[in-house]
């Protein structure tokens, strides 16, 4: 692992944070707060060269990496979870004029929340 630099794009910040948000806006495991790495693996560095990660903790102890790169065009994101249930899942996301995202292709890595409501 290499420690990491505080020279990351502020856009990309803020589209990974907005994305997090919308990603656990009606988890039943509230979003407490995200927090920038200290230190990446390198697999992903190289993977996901110029991508931008951050922590996200939930009420549940759980702490998900998240890392988002830019896409083709500037409304697509990829972006990339990390943990130790489901070690990685990716997708391209879309952000909409409302704030939200759209999933374009990938895994689902749509809102908890959203399994929710469809079950009920």
């Amino acid at each position: 692992m290499r420690r990491r630099l505080p020279s990351e794009p502020e856009q990309l910040i803020e589209q990974l944070a907005s994305w997090i948000d919308w990603r656990h806006s009606n988890s039943k495991d509230r979003l407490l707060l995200t927090s920038a790495p200290t230190s990446i693996p390198r697999i992903l560095e190289r993977w996901m060269p110029g991508a931008v990660w951050r922590l996200a903790w939930l009420n549940n102890g759980a702490a998900i990496l998240y890392g988002l790169a830019p896409g083709r065009s500037p409304a697509k994101c990829f972006v990339l979870k990390h943990d130790v249930v489901n070690p990685q899942a990716e997708g391209v996301f879309e952000r909409q004029a409302d704030g939200t995202w759209r999933l374009l292709e990938g895994h689902s890595l749509q809102p908890d929340g959203s399994q929710l409501l469809e079950a009920a």
